[in-house]
């Protein structure tokens, strides 16, 4: 199948203090998503571990439209959008259980060796989808490319634990959101996330001190980062668009 349905159900905990869909809880239905898209197509993540290689999601751009609240049925529709060089872009469109839209995203992806993580040639990739469906884009451009954070307005410091790391040994794409939420100044916390960019830019490994910083850029954007110490290694640069 060229383009994978998933159905998932909005569970308690996945729920903000406002009743809504977690960003974080979004990210996760995308993942799981693109999981079981490439598994069906004999890529996916334990089909790999044989071969010395791994997933990750370099960019990825979320546009909301909606939230779902709680016991709604969200189905997530997700196909590749082709690859270029080490890049392969995959698109989502989320629907709700009454057919209206929720949201899209579109994402880059890396096919890294676990041993040097490096990214490596893509070549199973265009075996496993050798044509693409003929679907229009979710979103049209790829996802953007975040600057540098000028300056902070809010800061916060995370330290991932044991529980927070996944199965390729660091923190987990979706767990990102979360810290990102939390470093938003508290006046942007009554207003609604419409769009969310962001750029995987270090691997992020138990133990280590992060210092996610948050900048006000105008009314509606703010933009977050986050650095490891003690060098301050860039790992991860997010914009965020308010309604």
């Amino acid at each position: 199948m060229m383009i994978l349905r998933e159905t998932f159900k909005v569970r308690t905990r996945e729920l903000d203090r406002d009743g809504r869909l977690k960003l974080s809880a979004v990210a996760d239905y995308l993942q799981e998503a693109a999981a079981r898209h490439t598994n069906s197509r004999g890529i996916g993540m334990f089909q790999l571990r044989s071969r010395n290689r791994f997933w990750v999601l370099s960019r990825l751009r979320i546009d909301l439209t909606d939230y779902p609240v709680w016991n709604e049925s969200v189905t997530v529709e997700t196909w590749p959008k082709g690859s270029r060089l080490v890049v392969a872009a995959r698109d989502f469109r989320l629907t709700g259980a009454d057919g209206r839209p929720l949201g899209v995203a579109t994402s880059q992806w890396l096919l890294l060796n676990a041993a040097t993580r490096k990214p490596g040639s893509l070549e199973i990739v265009t075996t496993a989808f050798p044509q693409l469906p003929e679907v229009p884009p979710a979103i049209d451009a790829p996802p953007p490319k975040v600057p540098r954070l000028p300056r902070y307005d809010h800061q916060i410091i995370r330290k991932p634990g044991f529980s927070d790391i996944d199965l390729n040994g660091h923190l987990n794409n979706a767990r990102y959101f979360d810290w990102v939420v939390d470093a938003l100044p508290p006046e942007c916390h009554a207003r609604r996330i419409a769009s969310v960019a962001i750029n995987y830019l270090e691997e992020i490994k138990c133990g280590e001190t992060v210092t996610v910083s948050a900048a006000v850029i105008d009314a509606d954007t703010v933009d977050v980062e986050g650095t490891i110490a003690p060098a301050d290694r860039a790992a991860f640069r997010t914009r965020i668009l308010l309604a």
